[in-house]
């Protein structure tokens, strides 16, 4: 098993929340070595602890801290804690592998077991008899089915717009200058999309393998960010024209920088302006806000001196497709079906 810790996804609406060291969590039938287990009953009585899963508690003022992923990534935690030996799966071992979610985690912990268990779910885990993954991770303590098996998973059962931001995510390449990027700090190599489709050609079960091969297929790792995925899903289910990506641009200075989308044909430029670049330290680099919004104008007004439209969208344009069609079409970019 690789062994890995650490990342830093925030929640649905800020994408970039810190992300804290994990609180401590308590088990009541372990409780003695904190509390004697009457005692750690009546803290989380006052209001002191909140009770994560049954039998497992943690500090009320530590859990109030943690963003929207670290709570659903606690849970996870507590439930190996809770079922030793345990091999999570879907949501549970996205969260852990820090893959973005674009909707709410799941409100199950799920986990693979062998085909023979015949479906073994409790009412803290819902189990897939679908035999367990041959190369599983270890993260935090936790057994997680592989970054490709993990986002096979997640092509096979989700919404094509979230599986599409998730699996984007699997393929993209460590960045060894993120200090944040758990993959690359431990070594954990991208999913390829050969990997993704062996293991669904292995899979005996036809079960979501026509929408997981869409997904896949559909995928690119090359995405800056899991609102360009949303994008991109977005302009595919409209029927509109592909755009390239990351396609660098450079003026008498230099190298501008790397668009979102570009479509050479009606030479336009596509920029999902999500909200985390100016207000990310990842994207701020030691800038406030105010100068991450100026040097964006700058950058802007470079680009457009070269000769390309530039559109631009936020997080509510895209929310509303047809705010996001109406956005586009002055561009030249409608859908064709």
């Amino acid at each position: 098993m690789t062994n890995l810790a650490g990342g830093n996804i925030g929640d649905m609406s800020d994408l970039t929340a810190p992300e804290l060291t994990t609180p401590q969590l308590f088990l009541s039938r372990t409780a003695e070595a904190v509390h004697a287990d009457r005692d750690l009953r009546r803290a989380y009585e006052r209001g002191e602890y909140v009770r994560i899963l049954p039998g497992v508690f943690v500090r009320k003022s530590d859990y109030a801290q943690l963003n929207y992923d670290a709570r659903y990534r606690l849970r996870v935690q507590a439930a190996a804690r809770h079922t030793p030996g345990t091999q999570f799966s879907h949501d549970s071992a996205a969260v852990m592998l820090r893959m973005p979610t674009t909707g709410p985690w799941s409100k199950s912990l799920h986990a693979l077991a062998p085909r023979a268990d015949g479906g073994r779910s409790t009412s803290l885990v819902s189990r897939h008899c679908v035999d367990l993954d041959a190369s599983p991770l270890e993260i935090d303590g936790v057994t997680v089915t592989s970054l490709a098996r993990t986002a096979v998973d997640i092509a096979a059962s989700q919404p094509f717009t979230r599986a599409v931001g998730m699996v984007d995510d699997a393929l993209r390449q460590p960045d060894p200058q993120n200090v944040d990027d758990v993959r690359a700090r431990y070594g954990l190599a991208q999913a390829t999309k050969a990997e993704m489709h062996a293991i669904l050609d292995a899979q005996e079960s036809a079960r979501g393998k026509r929408k997981a091969t869409t997904v896949i297929d559909f995928a690119d790792g090359s995405s800056g960010s899991v609102f360009e995925s949303r994008s991109r899903a977005a302009m595919h289910l409209l029927g509109m024209p592909a755009p390239l990506l990351q396609v660098p641009f450079y003026d008498e200075h230099g190298l501008i920088g790397y668009v979102d989308f570009y479509w050479p044909d009606l030479n336009v430029i596509g920029e999902a302006d999500g909200f985390e670049k100016y207000r990310n330290p990842k994207f701020l680099r030691g800038r406030t806000p105010e100068q991450a919004l100026r040097d964006e104008k700058d950058r802007e007004n470079r680009l457009r001196r070269q000769g390309p439209l530039v559109a631009r969208w936020d997080p509510p344009i895209l929310s509303d497709l047809r705010r996001f069609v109406a956005r586009l079409a002055p561009f030249g970019i409608r859908p064709t079906r």
